[in-house]
């Protein structure tokens, strides 16, 4: 007799502020500064069922708007309309909408958002995007990414996004803090000329990708991480760091010391990486509490390990005031900072979500 594979609780785990969870049932669990399918935001004490979400495969939440991929491929949002984040309503104003399907997108298979940002991967495995991706462009409804090709996978961070081609290759496109991310070179914000457009980077055999604000990096078949932009706190973890554009990356660099990587985390100016038997190394930004350890670390440019983690099947970030939260394999759940505690905490409301 066949067995079944292991589904964790935490599998649809997602965060924007308020924790969300997607159950194997596709209806939807949520607690912390919740967005309701009505538009408006509350605040949840304890997991809850979110009402109206039903047959649901992924959720992508943000803080005050939310998008809910169906089981049937189309793709549904609600909440604040500005700057076109939820591809429909008056893009110009501050309007909360009610759950809405985005007639644009059908065969939806993935979908990420941010503050005024989002993207969604369909079946024939191009990107689409819309919203504020500037100061000086809204794109109002989605539209396909030029120049990425077929795609296998996607990331998308504030104003920026990267995705792992069918090949292996990784492109990426849009803003970083004001300038335009080319392949070796910035150009400025304005440049409408390669605004939009899909630059290769420098990696091969990519399984995964996660981009940030300032930086992206990418996990290679052999375990390698790899890693370009913005080094002002040594989040590329290649032993460097530096403010500005002349101390920047553009060109990919490994990160020093991880060799049998299975995911990587970022967020904000920092990176953190689960590692072949379930441990977490962290680099970058620590003035926060981001890198797992007590004391204040202003920075750190290489991998280190967050003491006494185990056991982590993946990293999930901006959960609740959580820089990284940790998806351990017995459903169980850690975060840090967690509640003035800059250590990994257990995340208790975990155990409350039915099976």
């Amino acid at each position: 007799m066949a067995l079944t594979p292991r589904r964790s609780k935490l599998a649809g785990l997602e965060c924007a502020g308020a924790f969300w969870v997607v159950r194997s049932q596709g209806d939807v669990w949520a607690w912390g500064s919740v967005v309701g399918t009505d538009g408006k935001v509350t605040s949840v004490t304890a997991p809850t069922a979110v009402a109206g979400l039903h047959d649901v495969s992924r959720i992508a939440p943000a803080s005050d708007h939310a998008c809910a991929l169906f089981r049937d491929g189309t793709l549904g949002c609600w909440g604040n309309t500005f700057g076109a984040a939820i591809a429909r309503g008056n893009h110009a104003a501050t309007q909360r909408l009610a759950l809405g399907k985005v007639p644009e997108l059908t065969e939806v298979r993935d979908v990420q958002i941010g503050s005024f940002y989002g993207c969604a991967r369909v079946d024939s495995g191009e990107v689409h995007c819309w919203g504020m991706r500037d100061d000086y462009f809204i794109d109002k409804k989605p539209r396909a990414v030029p120049d990425l090709g077929p795609t296998r996978s996607f990331s998308s961070g504030t104003t920026q996004g990267c995705a792992i081609r069918v090949d292996g290759s990784v492109g990426c496109w849009g803003l970083v803090h004001g300038r335009i991310w080319s392949y070796g070179h910035a150009v400025s914000g304005s440049d409408d000329s390669v605004r939009d457009r899909a630059y290769p980077r420098a990696v091969k055999d990519a399984v995964q990708v996660a981009a940030a604000a300032g930086h992206a990096c990418a996990v290679t078949q052999g375990g390698q991480v790899w890693c370009w932009g913005e080094a002002a706190f040594g989040q590329l973890g290649n032993g460097k760091r530096g403010s500005g554009p002349a101390n920047a990356e553009f060109v990919p660099v490994a990160v020093k010391g991880i060799d049998d990587a299975l995911s990587v985390a970022v967020h904000d100016s920092a990176t953190c990486a689960v590692r072949k038997g379930g441990s977490v190394w962290c680099w970058g930004n620590g003035q926060r509490g981001q890198l797992g350890v007590e004391g204040r670390v202003a920075a750190r440019t290489e991998p280190a390990p967050v003491p006494d983690l185990t056991d982590v099947e993946r990293l999930v970030t901006g959960c609740g005031s959580s820089k990284f939260c940790a998806v351990r394999r017995d459903d169980s759940l850690q975060c840090w900072p967690w509640q003035g505690k800059r250590t990994p905490q257990p995340a208790v409301e975990v155990a409350t979500i039915p099976p």
